[in-house]
């Protein structure tokens, strides 16, 4: 699999809400947010939503990803502690 990034950084933000929610200021309609830990392994996945509720993730570093069909459209390096 090809993994291709286009840079719409400038246009994405990311708030955090509350001690384990983001919320994530302009996506389209078919985004996807995903965050990975620190060794590439998925941990949470969520379309149709602009925030990403984080209940049962340990603390610890993750990157946290828009995806727009094949491209990443954002990447952020977000660090979760409880």
């Amino acid at each position: 699999m090809k993994v291709r990034i286009k840079n719409e950084r400038e246009k994405i933000k990311v708030k955090k809400v509350g001690s384990n929610t983001f919320e994530i200021s302009n996506l389209e309609e078919n985004d996807r947010i995903v965050l990975y830990d620190i060794l590439g392994r998925k941990v949470k996945e969520v379309e149709g939503s602009s925030r990403i509720v984080l209940n049962n993730v340990s603390s610890g570093v993750y990157f946290l990803m828009v995806k727009r069909k094949d491209y990443i459209v954002f990447r952020e390096k977000v660090y979760i502690v409880k």
